[in-house]
């Protein structure tokens, strides 16, 4: 009498393409949650950008004149904290007073895509290679 018959790697053939799938599915998955983590990235970093615009403006309202560098304007019109000062990837925002009694910030994005995304809400803002930067006038000009 034979004994039982064997399938000849079904059982391992099943299991490679479950693997397969699996895999797949998990690659996918990986990459859709590392352009949600980009994008949220971008859109803290481009709504503290406006925050920086913000508080340069109420300085001058407050003062008369512009800030001519980040550091006036922390403690009063900006929170002194690792995330009011850098981006999420920890570059952090530049103040500087431009020509024609303007002000300018900007901010190194790292590289293109979230330059890119950071300039799509920040109103007249331009991007030069990595950095996000735009000029305002006087509040009410």
């Amino acid at each position: 009498m034979s004994g039982p018959k064997k399938q000849s790697g079904m059982v391992e053939l099943y299991a490679l393409i479950l693997l397969v799938v699996l895999g797949a599915f998990m690659a996918t998955a990986n990459q859709f949650f590392n352009i949600q983590r980009e994008k949220n990235e971008a859109k803290v970093a481009s709504e503290t950008f406006n925050m920086w615009v913000a508080a340069a403006m109420n300085y001058r309202v407050d003062k008369g004149g512009w800030p001519s560098n980040a550091s006036q304007l922390l403690g009063v019109y900006m929170h002194n904290t690792a995330s009011a000062i850098s981006t999420p990837w920890g570059s952090q925002y530049q103040i500087s007073i431009a020509p024609g009694d303007m002000i300018q910030v900007s901010v190194d994005a790292k590289d293109r895509k979230k330059a890119g995304r950071m300039a799509s809400a920040i109103p007249q803002s331009a991007i030069t290679g990595n950095v996000v930067s735009a000029r305002y006038g006087k509040p009410g000009s």
